[in-house]
Parts: C-alpha cells; structure tokens; sequence
C-alpha cells in the first residue's frame, strides 16, 4: 500500500514487484481513500454534533441509505478514474509536495498517504542499543540527558575499538 500511494512509485511499481496483488491493492487503496473522502465530507456538514450522539444513531440505523449508498459510489468511481489517470503520469519533481497526488480530494490522498508511509514512533530501537538486561527500564536509563545518549552512542560504537586496544595491553 505505502508503494501504490507513493507518487515517485504508484501502482505500476506494485505491478513489476507482484502483478498477482496489484487488484486487491489498487481496491484497497480506493476504499481508505473513498472512506476517507467520505468521512471528511461528513465531518465537514455536521461540526456541532455530539460524538456520544452520532455513536448511537449508527448503531439504531439500518445501515447506509440508497442515496448515501449511491453517493459513495459515484464518488469510489470518481476516485478510481482519478487513480488511473494518476497512475498513468510520470513524475518528474523528485521532490515529494502535494500537488504530486491527484486533484480530486487531494487532501484526502495525502492524508492516506501520510497514513501507510509514515512509521510508528518506537523507542524499542534504542532500548535494544543500550539494553544491558534489566537495565532498560530502570531510572538509570529512563532518564538520559542528550549528552549522556550521545556519549553511550559513541561508546556503543567504539567499543570494538576500547576492546582492541585493552586485548593489546593484556598480551603485552
């Protein structure tokens, strides 16, 4: 997914990478987009509403009415000749703006864009660079000043180097 709405990559680098995904791919996508462009414009025309209210007024509603159902439709379709001409452009800006993604709702493609491409923040990372066992989460390493990272990261990535030259000294 992150690939097909990347405007440097579209669907047709999906195509090259598995031509056997790129349908459920491209319906994927049209689907996060459409509900995407469906909830804004529904956002959009009923602001002062109470959260608790629309809550209980969607579960004691039947479901979508024909005309919400049809508009949903119009606008899925809509949104997939705008992927197909999408899709058919080439890129020649390297440089990723907004104006690289279709016209149509284009705030809505960015925001699904931002949605796949953008990674969950995670400090798992560091933990693993300075996990010493039982040490991760304790005060003594929960509260690390930025110059006190920096040091442990230049040792981390110099110890090889520290245990050299301390094997050196012990041959002699």
């Amino acid at each position: 997914m992150a690939t097909a709405i990347h405007p440097l990559f579209k669907l047709p680098v999906v195509h090259l990478l598995n031509p056997e995904k790129v349908d459920a791919v491209k319906s994927i996508l049209l689907f996060e987009v459409t509900k995407q462009a469906v909830l804004d414009t529904s956002e959009g025309s009923s602001p002062n509403e109470d959260e608790e209210y629309d809550f209980f007024k969607a579960l004691r509603s039947p479901g979508p009415t024909a005309t919400e159902g049809t508009n949903y439709t119009r606008l899925s379709n809509k949104m997939g000749k705008e992927l197909e001409s999408w899709c058919s452009e080439k890129q020649r800006n390297k440089l990723l703006e907004q104006a690289m993604f279709p016209a149509l709702s284009r705030a809505t493609w960015v925001d699904v864009f931002v949605m796949y491409n953008t990674a969950i923040p995670s400090s798992a990372a560091v933990e693993r660079l300075f996990s010493q066992g039982v040490d991760i989460m304790k005060v003594k390493r929960a509260s690390l000043t930025s110059d006190n990272f920096e040091r442990l990261v230049f040792m981390k990535g110099n110890m090889d180097l520290l245990k050299m030259e301390l094997s050196s000294e012990d041959s002699e």
